[in-house]
């Protein structure tokens, strides 16, 4: 009712900026409308970087521990090194005892030649000074 009694009460000029009032309130409801998509672009622009900083830092994660398996695979390389070593060292001094072992079997083979040496000789010399012993 008093929209009715407005309208009748105005002139033309009112209606008017009756008119102007509400093209200009458009305008600022487009405007805003336009504002909130652009704070809309920029919250999604936002996320994106985020989600981009979220796959770097999964990224960085993946070459961590990728850095982690390289790193105990040398550790087990290392380990495995000095088993070689070690074991290195015990077939060397297998083979030293093998070497000293040889060496007393040449001594024993010595030891017995000269045994069985000293009677042939014995004998021989004995056959020199008697021929006819025999």
């Amino acid at each position: 009712m008093i929209t009715l009694i407005f309208l009748i009460n105005c002139t033309d000029d009112c209606i008017n900026n009756a008119g102007r009032y509400i093209n200009n309130a458009g305008q600022y409801i487009n405007n805003a409308g336009r504002y909130i998509n652009n704070a809309g672009q920029y919250i999604n622009n936002a996320g994106q970087y985020i989600n981009n900083v979220g796959q770097y830092i999964n990224n960085a994660g993946q070459y961590i521990n990728n850095a982690g398996r390289y790193i105990n695979n040398v550790g087990q390389y290392i380990n495995n090194v000095g088993r070689y070593i070690n074991n290195a060292g015990r077939y060397i001094n297998n083979a030293g005892q093998y070497i000293n072992n040889a060496g007393r079997y040449i001594n024993n083979t010595g030891r017995y030649i000269n045994n069985v040496g000293n009677p042939i000789l014995d004998f021989g010399l004995t056959m020199r000074i008697y021929p006819r012993a025999i």
